[in-house]
């Protein structure tokens, strides 16, 4: 099952037709062979508990906000007493030069679904390769170095690692050095998913109670006082875009990139994670995902906003949708809650609202 990632690009171009993605990388997965045999070295060493404790508590620290574990970057890192991450593969791997095939792939990455349920002493988890595929089912090797395939649209009923490549950092070496950047330089503004709205700011609260017949919310609002539009909530249209999007449950977390153009103001990306997504449930985000203020006389009274889903290689089109100023902020009141105006590209449901600059 994926989880649910939103990158907010703002592009200041009303001309802009092409959607941004990140940078296509040049480091790939290693062939069929090398991967089995370093999926092979991991599966055996998952039988040392320590070892499975170690990436346990890597992967729940989200270096890039999901629950990986760059291979390169822990190999010299103790995992027990006088045993690094290295040695432990090492002893597992039967002639196979381990350090050898992993330097050769910078990008490799552990990809631990459900981390903070699994439990370390007594699961002991299946390897699966995520670039072999075979008629839909992906491979899996285990620390008896058992073969298995399992679907790639349904996360088997075993515990399971995912040997795979980072999407979400570059590589580089400078005076021969190897260095790591994320591809998207915004990857700490962090949001997590509420099943309620954040308090609503009382002068979005006054526009919608008090509105003049002549003025739009946003008028009221932004009259006098430092706002910024900002992406508060997302969710699914409905079953088939939800099923449409989580289909891999080898990749990790969705990511998904918000283009917002418009004309006059530079752009910015900011990078999010509220949480897992399920069709029908809406997220409100901790933290509202800023956008730009909103000046009428540089960015236009509209702004158009595509939704595109990012997995390496591929961009896929999730419609677009139209925010204009005269739109209302929130739209009614059921009880002590207030609903706010949504948009719809056809498969993404989201809120846009004007948030109070600290």
């Amino acid at each position: 099952m994926k989880r649910l990632v939103l990158l907010i690009c703002v592009l200041a171009s009303y001309a802009c037709k092409e959607t941004a993605v990140p940078p296509v990388q040049t480091t790939y997965l290693p062939g069929e062979q090398d991967a089995m045999k370093i999926a092979t070295v991991v599966a055996k060493s998952m039988r040392n508990a320590s070892f499975r404790e170690f990436l346990k508590t890597k992967a729940v620290q989200k270096f890039d906000l999901d629950y990986d574990v760059l291979l390169m970057t822990v190999l010299a890192e103790k995992v027990e007493p006088g045993k690094t991450f290295l040695d432990i593969l090492k002893l597992n791997a039967g002639g196979v030069d381990i350090e050898k095939l992993l330097r050769d792939q910078p990008l490799l990455n552990i990809y631990v679904p459900g981390a903070p349920t699994w439990n370390t002493t007594q699961d002991v988890p299946w390897v699966a390769i995520a670039n072999i595929v075979e008629d839909g089912k992906v491979r899996l090797i285990d620390s008896n170095e058992s073969l298995m395939r399992a679907a790639i649209d349904m996360r088997p009923g075993v515990p399971v690692v995912v040997l795979k490549y980072n999407e979400r950092v570059g590589v580089s070496y400078k005076n021969g050095v190897l260095s790591y950047d994320f591809l998207n330089k915004n990857m700490s503004s962090q949001s997590t998913g509420m099943e309620s709205h954040l308090p609503f700011d009382q002068k979005v609260i006054d526009a919608f109670k008090n509105n003049c017949a002549q003025c739009y919310d946003r008028d009221f609002i932004y009259d006098g006082d430092r706002y910024s539009e900002a992406i508060t909530s997302v969710s699914f249209q409905n079953d088939a875009a939800f099923r449409s999007l989580f289909s891999d449950w080898t990749e990790g977390d969705l990511e998904l990139y918000f283009n917002v153009t418009y004309g006059g103001n530079a752009g910015v990306v900011v990078y999010a994670s509220p949480g897992m997504m399920s069709d029908g449930k809406t997220w409100y985000l901790s933290r509202p995902l800023m956008l730009t203020p909103w000046q009428v006389e540089a960015t236009g009274e509209a702004w158009r906003i595509s939704v595109n889903e990012y997995d390496p290689g591929l961009s896929k089109g999730l419609g677009e949708a139209i925010l204009s100023w005269s739109d209302p902020v929130i739209t009614s009141q059921t009880g002590n809650s207030y609903n706010v105006h949504t948009l719809s590209t056809g498969a993404i449901v989201f809120s846009v609202e004007p948030v109070r600059i600290p």
